[in-house]
């Protein structure tokens, strides 16, 4: 049996998966839950997730319920918040909000950073950087794995 793939969620991934539990975001977790994937996420990612479900989640009390329960689920697995230091090495790559998206992904050594992010973390100059991880949405990566 191969490893299982380490992802290291954004985000919106979050946001998305607790909002729709039907979402490719939703079963990107459930691969992780059933090992497998592992879900790597710093403590800052799931801070913004949590704030951003409270301040626009339409059905605010059931996402919260849902992404708690996500967050403790098996196969998520926090890793340190990079260093500011760390971050600003990212800065020429990617807009400074999204820096600490980049080197947490890079610390948590992950195959892939996945992200609904088209804007900033998707735009053509990120992809092409040569960074230690691929960058997937949610579908992207599972129609890769489907295709086996």
């Amino acid at each position: 049996m191969t490893a299982p793939h380490r992802l290291f969620l954004d985000a919106n991934v979050w946001f998305a998966a607790a909002v729709s539990p039907t979402g490719a975001s939703a079963m990107l977790l459930v691969l992780c839950q059933e090992g497998q994937c592992n879900a790597t996420v710093t403590r800052r990612i799931l801070q913004e997730a949590e704030h951003n479900l409270r301040a626009k989640a339409k059905s605010r009390d059931a996402a919260l319920v849902r992404f708690y329960r996500l967050i403790v689920a098996p196969g998520v697995h926090v890793v340190p918040t990079p260093s500011p230091e760390k971050a600003a090495s990212y800065a020429a790559i990617v807009h400074a909000k999204d820096t600490h998206v980049l080197a947490g992904a890079d610390t948590a050594k992950a195959d892939a950073l996945i992200t609904l992010d088209r804007k900033h973390l998707l735009a053509a100059s990120v992809r092409q950087a040569k960074l230690p991880f691929e960058i997937l949405t949610p579908g992207m990566f599972l129609r890769r794995l489907l295709a086996g």
